[in-house]
């Protein structure tokens, strides 16, 4: 069973192995690091899944976030 979670929320003994989708764990500029992500928040990083950049820059370049 997959379930999804927030990578800002705490992790719990209930969450199994988190993996991350996200592109990039940065603010929005792209560059500087999301200091509310950490490492030890998520087991694996899953880049291949992630969305591609120019998406995410597209994304914020529309003023969706």
């Amino acid at each position: 069973m997959i379930y999804t979670k927030c990578i800002l929320l705490p992790s719990s003994p209930d969450d199994g192995w988190r993996i991350s989708v996200m592109s990039r764990h940065t603010l929005n500029d792209g560059i500087t690091p999301d200091p509310r992500i950490q490492v030890y928040g998520f087991n694996e990083w899953l880049l291949k899944v992630a969305p591609p950049s120019v998406l995410i820059g597209d994304y914020y370049k529309r003023g969706l976030s």
